[in-house]
Order: C-alpha cells, then structure tokens, then sequence
C-alpha cells in the first residue's frame, strides 16, 4: 500500500493508490471518488497562504473504504504531520547532475543507486529511505532536492504524478544482472548463454520499447505462454509491486513486467514449467536462493556491486540482463520560477 499526499493551496486534495502498490489501471484516485473503496484512512488537508514565507494546513481524516480491507491508524497520522515540519516550497538553484555537491539527494537504502552515489559522490548529503512512498513524499514536501532512480521506475512516478520529473541522468547504461545460487553451476551457465544471445533479438528490443512507453502509458504486456512439460520447474523469485519490472495485474492475477517475460521465455528455452514466487526481504531471498528453494532472485542490480554481494558466498550475480540509467527526479515546484 501506497498513500501519497499532494498539497494545493485553498484546496483539499488527497491521492491515493492502492492494492498491492499500482493498481491494474495504474492510476491516482482522488478523495471524491473514494466512495466505491472499502477501508482506509485517508488525510486530507487544506492549506490557506498566511504570507509569502509561510502556510498553515488545517487537516481532517475521511474514511474511504478500499478493497483490501487495510486501516491505516494513528501511526501513518503522525508521521505525515512530522513530515510536514518546513514543508513550505523554496526555490532551488537548478541542479547539476554533473555536479551534486552540497545537494540533498534521497535514495533507497541498500539500492545500487544508494551504491553509486555513496562511492562516486563523497559531497552528497544522501537521505535513505526504506520505501519509496517515504522517498516522494519527502520530495514532495521539499525536503530534497532531487530523488535517484532508474529511470524505468522514474517513468512510471513521472506519469502517476507529473508535478515530478526527470531533471538530468546520473548513470548512463549502467549494467544490471539477476543474483543466482552460486551452487547451481549448470543452469547459470545455461542462463548467462541465454542472456547472451537473448539480447540481440527482437523480443528483447520490443521490451526495451515498451519500457521507454511507461513514460506515457501503462506498461503494455506481452504474456509469453510457458511451454515446458514434464517435471522440470524453474522457480523466479520477483516483486509483485515494480511496474514495469514485475507485478501481479490485480485485474487477471497474472504476474506481468519486462522481468516476467524475459525469465518465461528462459524457462521454455530448458523445457522447464516457470513457478513466480513474490520477494520479501533481501535477507530471506538470500536464504531462499542458498537452500535452494528458488534458481534465481529477478532483483537487477548494478554489476558494480558484484564484488561485495557475493564476499559472503551465498549468491552469485549473472552476466548483465539489462543496461539501465540512474535519473534524478525532482518536484517541479522547487524550479517552476527558473529558466
């Protein structure tokens, strides 16, 4: 579940999205229409200009009923008013993605783009955080001055909520892999051939297209028919809430995503029925992978921190699955007076 807040002057507006992070449709539901949805709490605020150096937000809550039965109680109340502590928009100088020093930069922790911008940027003043509705609505309430991202799941926040948007690259072609269980030599050799030739086709093109569409629409997916018979199974360990990565479609209950397809088609390759498991902590998909529970982890992760992932020896990286850019993104308001 994701609640986000956007704030207008002189008008109560609330935004939220809901199942298991996207809905199937993809799309922002305001507080009007909250009628139709069973069982949650929304905040909603009103803020009024007292001068031009300062706001005051009058709030209330308004229970609108949402289908997976949740109830967001008082933790989630205080929390958002904690946030809203010198939330007043400022203008920002226009940031350099060539130059981030003295910036203010929000990131997930433990993601390769926490990995890069740590090693690469001793002068950043990097704010972690462990979700990335935290991470937005951080950006949204200008405490940062620009969130990193892939730019694939950039365009999907940019879409959903176009007061964001993607202000200068960081990393270009960054090379990102899958981690595999390292004792199971055998079928990463046959996934790293696979990957190899898999690159160079047209399928794997058509789903870089289709990427860069997210941008403007909804990811199209393109289901791939599972063929293997037999008592072969390959068993994919993804996330259930990455448009366009990987997702359960709450419309079909089919799993859908560029990570769905790809790792389908590898599975028809060896002859082998695909079973999709959605991921939990990194912890336990480590276990997962080490016991042999599951033959790979669909998490890509940048290549650059290969060399501390595996020290441990509990998982090994493939070769690169995808090339992917690091983008900031920034709120539109903090530059809307700028050139």
């Amino acid at each position: 579940m994701i609640i986000s807040i956007k704030l207008k002057t002189d008008e109560q507006f609330a935004y939220y999205r809901y199942s298991q992070n996207w809905d199937s449709k993809r799309r922002l539901v305001s507080v009007k229409d909250a009628g139709c949805l069973d069982n949650v709490w929304v905040i909603c605020f009103t803020i009024r200009k007292i001068n031009a150096n300062k706001s005051m937000g009058d709030f209330h809550m308004s229970k609108a009923r949402l289908k997976n039965g949740t109830i967001f109680g008082l933790s989630f109340f205080l929390c958002i008013l904690l946030a809203l502590s010198g939330c007043a928009s400022k203008q920002r100088e226009i940031i350099d993605s060539n130059n981030l020093s003295g910036k203010t930069i929000g990131v997930m922790l433990g993601y390769s783009s926490d990995y890069i911008l740590t090693n690469d940027n001793k002068d950043v003043e990097l704010r972690r955080f462990d979700s990335y509705s935290d991470m937005m609505l951080a950006l949204a309430f200008h405490q940062l001055d620009a969130a990193a991202m892939e730019r694939d799941e950039a365009y999907v926040f940019c879409r959903l909520q176009p007061e964001y948007m993607i202000y200068g690259t960081f990393a270009k072609n960054d090379q990102y892999a899958y981690v595999l269980n390292p004792n199971s030599t055998e079928l990463n050799e046959q996934w790293n051939s696979f990957i190899a030739e898999f690159r160079q086709t047209d399928l794997y093109m058509d789903m870089l297209k289709r990427v860069k569409e997210c941008s403007k629409q909804p990811f199209e997916s393109k289901p791939v028919e599972n063929t293997g018979t037999g008592d072969k199974v390959f068993k994919a360990l993804v996330h259930a809430d990455w448009e366009p990565v990987s997702y359960i479609n709450t419309e079909t209950n089919e799993w859908e995503g560029t990570d769905i397809e790809l790792i389908t088609h590898f599975a028809n390759t060896i002859g082998a029925k695909i079973e999709f498991y959605p991921a939990g902590s990194y912890t336990q998909a480590v276990l997962d992978l080490s016991l042999g529970k599951v033959d790979i982890y669909a998490c890509p992760d940048s290549l650059r921190i290969k060399t501390d992932l595996e020290k441990a020896g509990n998982v090994t990286m493939s070769d690169c699955v995808w090339e992917k850019d690091i983008v900031l993104v920034v709120n539109t308001a903090d530059y809307q007076n700028k050139n």
